[in-house]
């Protein structure tokens, strides 16, 4: 079961038995987005993944490892669009 709004849930739901693991999977750190454009452009140089993660951070915002896949996805053909993009990224955040 997966939710992004656990609080909402009825309890009868998440009752001990229903669900015995509960599992926060919070938004992606800054080495989890480098990570991430490394698999992504494996063949581009490392000055590419550092600057994708320095626009990033300089938008303020926070992304979910999900969307940023989905990002990267759209863009897997071209890390330079994606760096050139990061900040459509943020504005749909």
């Amino acid at each position: 079961m997966t939710t992004n709004h656990f609080d909402r849930l009825e309890p009868a739901l998440i009752r001990p038995g229903r669900v015995d693991v509960k599992e926060k999977i919070g938004n992606a750190s800054a080495y989890q987005i480098r990570k991430m454009f490394e698999r992504f452009f494996p063949e581009s140089p490392p000055e590419a993944a550092a600057l994708f993660v320095e626009k990033f951070l300089d938008t303020k915002k926070e992304v979910s490892m999900a969307h940023l896949q989905g990002f990267l996805m759209a863009w897997r053909h071209d890390a330079n669009g994606a760096v050139a993009a990061v900040n459509d990224l943020a504005k749909h955040l």
